[in-house]
């Protein structure tokens, strides 16, 4: 099993945004107030261009995740 740590800007920013719009997904669920997906996406996109968060891949479950430091 390997961790892979996938540079962002190597990303489509089509494949980019999906990745950032699942992450916002899953950690908003719960919330019952409306989100500007726009405005999320670019600070998930400053705190990948900070390295405050990195994006991911699980080679053995071929997941992909973005984790925030």
């Amino acid at each position: 099993m390997a961790i892979i740590e996938i540079d962002y800007k190597e990303l489509s920013d089509d494949a980019l945004n999906g990745i950032i719009k699942e992450f916002i997904f899953e950690q908003t669920m719960n919330l019952s107030s409306d989100l500007d997906m726009d405005k999320e996406i670019q600070k998930v996109k400053t705190l990948l261009s900070k390295n405050r968060a990195k994006i991911l891949f699980d080679d053995e479950t071929e997941n992909l995740n973005l984790e925030v430091k």
